[in-house]
């Protein structure tokens, strides 16, 4: 009966205001030339720096050399607001269908044309790569990778015919370093780790990082003048949410640890791409334990864009208590609740006839369920 309770999704939505446009933002974190979320930001030398300066949690050091046409921030709201930002930036990055595949080595003195490029692994950018907006300012540029991202001494990434450095974007899914001499374009991102450029680089657009230090310097660093101009696709229609491989797991995280207490049961896998899985032993598992590899890699990917489908399909209920439950009965559709919720006792959803009928739940906060509470499905 998994197919069935695959049509009842509680979407806890720890981030305020979280809204989909149609067009990406980087919102506050766009004005930050070097930003992380959790991590130390750090510069060497005489660099020069235009662009707020900032993490939300970590030490910022070495700027006394600097000359920074810029505000610093440290643990406040704007860099709070920084943060929400930057990670619904990287969900939505990495929500764009790739447009293509890429052997990891770029450069060597190819030209690209506007596409969402994708390396499963580690990459890298060695000597002149260019790229070709065909006449199109409004061209984009993704390359996402699925480890690190490296890129090799006085290498350069060039930009001809409308190419704009504030529409190429960089994301991996670990540490980016920059060599030294390097002319870099567009905005460079790691999740959950660190990002460094070396002396004598030159960059046109961000250094950012989700968890992890930014180092910078000596070199010279600009925030693009120009506004990023990408359209993100329309979501799966709402009674249809792609799960991906996440339909898989029954227990999952993208980053932290998965325990288990006493002797459970549990049916399909579980897993986590960041993180430790412990207690298992007692445990009765149906299915593989996965810890940071390709399948985690992916159902990474996968969850943050199930996310982002929950998170943009329209509310059709924005009035319901935030109490659930109390033997009450409710029909199909996408209840919002604007703060932490909770439910006790019975909730029955009521599918009218309809096997097709979603369950959504978006709840602005914590979520908790009460000893001894169930939840029936009827009709």
């Amino acid at each position: 009966m998994r197919h069935i309770y695959c049509l009842i999704l509680i979407s806890l939505l720890f981030f305020p205001k979280v809204i989909f446009a149609q067009v990406f933002t980087l919102g506050t974190a766009s004005s930050f030339v070097l930003f992380t979320v959790n991590g130390a930001v750090s510069n060497t030398g005489s660099s020069t720096l235009t662009g707020n300066i900032g993490t939300d949690i970590g030490a910022i050091s070495g700027f006394g050399t600097a000359t920074v046409t810029g505000s610093f921030y440290s643990s406040n709201a704007v860099t709070a607001q920084a943060k929400t930002d930057l990670i619904i930036g990287y969900t939505q990055l990495m929500s764009i269908p790739a447009t293509a595949t890429h052997p990891p080595s770029y450069g060597g003195g190819e030209t690209l044309t506007t596409g969402v490029y994708t390396v499963a692994g580690a990459g890298s950018v060695g000597g002149n790569l260019t790229l070709d907006g065909l006449g199109d300012t409004a061209a984009v540029f993704i390359f996402r990778f699925g480890g690190a991202y490296t890129v090799g001494a006085a290498s350069s990434v060039i930009l001809i015919n409308g190419a704009r450095a504030c529409n190429i974007f960089w994301v991996s899914e670990g540490a980016i370093s920059i060599a030294a001499s390097t002319i870099m374009k567009g905005t460079l991102i790691a999740n959950n780790a660190a990002v460094s450029m070396a002396a004598g680089g030159d960059l046109d657009g961000r250094m950012l990082s989700t968890t992890g230090a930014v180092a910078y310097g000596p070199a010279i660093a600009y925030i693009p003048t120009c506004l990023n101009n990408i359209a993100i696709p329309p979501p799966p229609p709402c009674c249809n949410p792609n799960f991906g491989s996440t339909i898989n797991f029954v227990l999952f995280t993208n980053n932290g640890a998965v325990s288990n207490t006493g002797a459970s049961n549990l049916s399909v896998n579980l897993g986590s791409d960041l993180g430790v899985i412990s207690g298992f032993g007692t445990a009765t598992v149906s299915g593989t334990i996965e810890n940071a590899n390709a399948v985690t890699a992916q159902a990474k990917i996968d969850l943050n864009s199930l996310y982002n489908q929950l998170s943009i399909t329209p509310v059709t209920n924005n009035s319901h208590a935030a109490a659930f439950g109390g033997g009450e009965t409710l029909n199909t559709g996408v209840y919002y609740i604007g703060s932490a919720a909770s439910l006790a006792g019975t909730l029955t959803l009521n599918a009218q006839g309809n096997p097709n009928a979603i369950f959504i739940f978006r709840i602005l906060g914590a979520f908790s369920v009460a000893a001894n509470s169930t939840i029936l499905m009827l009709n």
